[in-house]
């Protein structure tokens, strides 16, 4: 027997839909959603965000009133979200809390109820929510097609029963495992696009504990704007039909199925703890790779400038300690998923209206000036100069514990960074080719440039091209140094980069500033590090992602965060990456790390990870961008970019 439950997903803020047509979505799909719980014993859960409860009473309170009493008669659960849908391992843990918060006190007000479950935000998972969804809720709703691929054990696929996950600091939550493969073949036979056979045979083969849906309900009996020539909005009238009919199946057919509510499904839960996430999935989302957590961060119409208000937002709340909670409101909904995918003109206004509003209750300037001044430099002659020697086609700057030395040919690309009190070896730089044996692609593999794609036909252009530029040296004083060179592409324009060295110190700082720029995917300081500096049995990389202690992943599969999706209708550039939420990357081994830092008012960066194991060494690539490509990606050019960050090494 089959134990299945479902869960409706219900966002009045759904990114195509504008709040003129809150009314006719709560009619078309709201209302035959509790018809169908009313009228029949089917233990269906709603999860529903607190804005739009409040909403939807805004505009139909007798709905509320019938969804309440639904729940006090147990005819189904309420599954909890938040006050807005966020993306909770890009953002601040204490927005993640304030805004779990929140929607709990909107459920009270409307509802009278505590839920005891939350079904994580668009599935997207991270390590460090399970600290913070402990301390609102008994358990939570994870998807288990994508999990599955991080749990090292035999035969997981066939068992997703309910059981507990873990973290790195051994934090435990309960958890129910939603499936998007199993909601998007329920959406499919509601289209009309597989037929009834097809769909049960899918059913029949799955393991003991189906969740059959867990995704949106507004897809149903409602025309999305989206979609013009779709299945899905074939005979959309006959979907609550279908639906109804599919549920009355599974109940009749009490041998095979049973129909159990969330609070059934968690008791069975097994007593192991697993691990969820790894190197190559460092953020779980639902579905197929194309979507991924990207979408919310770097792709959508500027959701880097996005992310960047945000960010600026919350230091300046941070530092003026702001107690206002209809402004900490305010930025929960900045922070809404809703306002980065398929965003309406009109939602796009409202967030633009919003992000000025608070930008002048603070006192806030729209500009990059978060950046490290860089006033006290003086401009001298490359010649004759201690501490910096030019040899060929390289300048190096030296002590007796620290080397960078630059390509002059390649656009002032790192040939190598190397500082002897952490190793005699460089730690990174240039790979050349054939340095690397088993390398499939024998090619030279440089560090500190961009990759920039355009956006009309993905010519890649980058400053590993440029052969000669006229370069500028100051000096701070007798440790510190500013190197910056200025290139000349046609289509970009003029592309400043600079590199301040400290030698006392051992560190760096790369810069590019962009004037104007239209990218589909722009990649910035790609690092390649040095295989023969570390240890490759003990690689690992650590970073946040929406909590305040870093999450910790060790390197033992092949993977390219950057790699491209294959097989989608529009391309995607990307399949997963590190949220970086303390603006902050770290690789390394036992003994010794690099450390990346970039301001995340300014430069809320994803870091973007390649590694593969090779029979002698190993090729490992860290870049990090600003924009990646995917269906939700509008072009928007890109004026008076900075962007930095700082590297050095440290003993472990």
């Amino acid at each position: 027997m089959i134990n299945l439950y479902s869960i409706f997903h219900i966002n009045c803020s759904f990114s195509s839909i504008d709040e003129k047509e809150i009314p006719i979505l709560i009619k078309k799909s709201y209302w035959p959603l509790l018809n169908l719980i009313q009228e029949n014993n089917f233990n269906i859960g709603i999860e529903c965000s607190g804005s739009s409860l409040e909403k939807i009473y805004k505009y139909d309170k007798k709905w509320i009133y019938k969804f309440r009493d639904l729940i006090e008669k147990k005819k189904c659960e309420l599954i909890g979200s938040g006050l807005q849908q966020i993306i909770s391992p890009s953002c601040p843990e204490k927005i993640t809390k304030l805004n779990l918060q929140i929607g709990l006190e909107i459920y009270k007000k409307f509802l009278n109820v505590k839920p005891k479950f939350a079904l994580i935000n668009e599935q997207a998972f991270s390590k460090s929510l399970i600290k913070i969804y402990n301390k609102f809720f008994s358990c939570i709703i994870v998807d288990w097609i994508n999990s599955n691929q991080s749990i090292n054990r035999k035969g997981r696929y066939f068992n997703s029963c309910p059981t507990n996950i873990i973290d790195d600091y051994k934090n435990k939550i309960p958890v129910i495992w939603s499936n998007s493969l199993a909601f998007q073949k329920f959406q499919r036979y509601i289209f009309g696009e597989i037929s009834f056979d097809n769909y049960i045979k899918f059913v029949n083969s799955q393991s003991k504990f189906l969740c059959i849906y867990s995704n949106d309900c507004e897809i149903f009996n409602y025309k999305d704007k989206r979609y013009k020539n779709n299945s899905q909005k074939k005979k959309i009238n006959l979907h609550w039909e279908r639906i109804t009919d599919l549920y009355k199946y599974f109940k009749k057919n009490t041998k095979n199925y049973k129909l159990l509510q969330l609070s059934n499904i968690e008791k069975k839960r097994d007593k192991k703890f697993l691990k969820i996430s790894s190197a190559q999935a460092p953020i779980i989302v639902k579905k197929q790779k194309k979507y991924n957590i990207n979408r919310w961060l770097v792709c959508g119409e500027n959701n880097f400038y996005k992310n960047s208000v945000c960010w600026k937002i919350f230091k300046s709340f941070e530092k003026k300690k702001i107690k206002q909670k209809d402004m900490w409101i305010d930025l929960c909904e900045l922070w809404s998923s809703d306002y980065r995918t398929h965003t309406t003109t009109k939602k796009n206004l409202k967030f633009h209206k919003l992000v000025l509003k608070l930008f002048k209750k603070l006192k806030l300037k729209r500009d990059n000036s978060n950046h490290k001044k860089l006033s006290g430099f003086k401009k001298i002659n490359l010649s004759n100069t201690k501490n910096v020697n030019i040899n060929n086609n390289f300048i190096s700057f030296y002590t007796k514990k620290f080397i960078l030395k630059l390509n002059l040919k390649k656009g002032l690309t790192i040939d190598q960074f190397t500082d002897k009190t952490i190793s005699k070896n460089p730690l990174f730089g240039t790979i050349y080719q054939g340095q690397l044996d088993y390398l499939e692609n024998m090619s030279d593999y440089y560090s500190g440039h961009f990759n920039l794609f355009l956006y009309n036909n993905l010519k890649k252009i980058t400053d590993i091209s440029i052969q000669d530029s006229k370069l500028n040296l100051f000096k701070k004083n007798s440790q510190t140094y500013l190197l910056i060179s200025k290139f000349k592409f046609t289509e970009l324009g003029t592309v400043e980069k600079s590199i301040e060295i400290n030698l006392k110190k051992r560190e760096i700082y790369l810069r590019f500033n962009f004037k104007k720029i239209t990218p589909a995917i722009l990649r910035l300081f790609n690092i390649s590090l040095t295989p023969k500096s570390f240890n490759s049995k003990k690689l690992y990389f650590s970073t946040n992602n929406g909590g305040k202690k870093m999450e910790h992943f060790e390197l033992m599969e092949n993977f390219n965060h950057g790699s491209p999706v294959s097989e989608v209708s529009k391309y995607t550039s990307s399949n997963n990456s590190l949220a970086m939420t303390d603006g902050c990357l770290i690789i390394g081994d036992n003994k010794k790390k690099l450390v990346f830092n970039s301001n995340i008012e300014a430069n809320p960066f994803i870091g973007l990870i390649e590694y593969k194991k090779l029979p002698k060494d190993f090729f490992l690539r860290a870049s990090f961008s600003c924009r990646e490509m995917d269906d939700t990606s509008k072009f928007t050019t890109l004026r008076n970019l900075t962007t930095q960050i700082k590297i050095h090494a440290e003993s472990k």
